[in-house]
């Protein structure tokens, strides 16, 4: 399995790798739920939600590669 950052520059052509900006965040401190994006070259090309920062940044990770696999 590639990682995003593969995936974009090898597969996708992209010059840059990915970047992830949590988006959000609710729920009470003990059960918080995590937005995120990630975006090459300024343009969104997945998000996803996890427990934690790091389980939503690879979420978005996962959905951007599938994504990306469906449409090559």
């Amino acid at each position: 399995m590639w990682t995003a950052k593969q995936y974009c520059r090898k597969q996708a052509g992209y010059k840059e790798g990915p970047e992830y900006i949590i988006t959000g965040e609710s729920g009470p401190d003990h059960c918080k739920v995590f937005e995120a994006e990630v975006r090459i070259e300024g343009r969104l090309i997945g998000s996803g939600k996890g427990r934690t920062k790091k389980a939503a940044e690879q979420q978005a990770a996962y959905n951007a590669i599938m994504d990306m696999e469906s449409k090559a």
